[in-house]
């Protein structure tokens, strides 16, 4: 006996079609945001890219500045997941590792940086996505012996503030390994690393022998 399909409860296929606008805004945002930035875009490009209506745009979002911030928190969120595989038995090595692919991955992709402090400053997301992977990484230090507990106590928002730094500064340092060699050491450093450890650890993160 043929199986009879039912139909499919109206409210389920609601439930998914909005789902799916929202999947697409947000898509369609970072694509735009990234090419023209939050400031050069109107919500107008948006929904003609995403291919809805002007007024459905508001049954999502409040304002262009949210679709900005909450594409921040997606962008970030998942350049964080990317820099969570970097792995090293040496905590120190991860964190200068850490530090130096956070610089290059600056300067091989500018807008996605320029986007990223124009919308994720203010809203506090770089500081929230990226403050945590440098809370993770400190902790891992301290526990293993390689941070000095007293100085990492105050250390990873400093830290933080220094990633924040080079999201800002890095994509366009004259001398990239020497920017890098100078966050490595500066950071470690301020975790208690010795000066003789900085300056190796600083050395090879630099030279991309990690």
């Amino acid at each position: 006996m043929a199986t009879v399909k039912r139909p499919q409860p109206i409210a389920g296929r609601r439930e998914r079609r909005r789902v799916e606008v929202r999947r697409r805004l947000l898509e369609v945002g970072e694509r735009v945001f990234l090419h023209k930035g939050v400031a050069g875009t109107t919500i107008n490009e948006i929904t003609e890219a995403a291919d809805i209506g002007f007024g459905t745009f508001y049954s999502y979002f409040e304002s262009k500045e949210q679709l900005a911030t909450e594409v921040a928190e997606m962008v970030a969120r998942r350049e964080v997941e990317m820099l969570s595989t970097v792995r090293s038995a040496d905590p120190a090595e991860a964190m200068a590792s850490t530090l130096a692919t956070i610089v290059r991955r600056d300067r091989a992709s500018p807008q996605r940086t320029r986007f990223l402090i124009e919308a994720g400053t203010d809203s506090g997301v770089l500081e929230r996505e990226y403050g945590l992977l440098i809370m993770r990484l400190v902790r891992d230090g301290v526990i293993a012996g390689r941070f000095d507990r007293e100085y990492a106590e105050h250390a990873p928002w400093s830290v933080a503030a220094l990633v924040l730094g080079t999201l800002f500064y890095g994509a366009t340092a004259p001398d990239p390994a020497a920017f890098e060699r100078g966050l490595v050491y500066h950071t470690l450093r301020m975790l208690g690393v010795s000066a003789e450890d900085c300056r190796e650890l600083a050395g090879r993160a630099a030279s991309d022998r990690m």
